[in-house]
């Protein structure tokens, strides 16, 4: 399919359903690492769409609340050995989720998968000199 033509429907809604089940396991007790994996992907693709198409800053900086949140739930679980959110980052990555999605919505899949490939360049060469964390694009 070209990348200058939507997914279908049904793989649209899974793109953006699949992260928002995996926030309510936060809530519901039933989270583990793949949770906090597929959020943060999410997140920091999200961001990654906002920086490359978007000229949002409030949204950046949602997007950014969001990915914070999530490193606080990770430092949390490495010191407790339980995934979990607090009621204020369950609503910051809520927030981010929907305005990933709402870009999504407005984009093509060629901006979308400009965006993914850009993230995993960094990720990749973050991980290339052992760094982590959220950094300034």
């Amino acid at each position: 399919m070209p990348k200058t033509m939507r997914y279908s429907s049904a793989n649209e809604l899974m793109l953006q359903l699949i992260p928002h089940q995996e926030l309510e396991k936060l809530r519901d007790g039933t989270a583990d690492e793949s949770t906090w994996h597929t959020l943060t992907m999410r997140l920091d693709w999200g961001l990654f769409m906002a920086i490359d198409h978007f000229e949002d800053d409030v949204a950046k900086k949602s997007i950014r609340e969001g990915l914070e949140a999530l490193l606080a739930i990770k430092d949390r679980n490495s010191k407790l050995a339980k995934w979990g959110a607090t009621g204020q980052e369950f609503h910051a990555i809520g927030l981010a989720l929907n305005l990933t999605d709402e870009m999504q919505s407005r984009t093509t899949r060629r901006e979308q998968d400009e965006s993914l490939q850009a993230m995993l360049r960094l990720n990749d060469a973050m991980l290339k000199e052992g760094r982590s964390g959220l950094v300034d694009v």
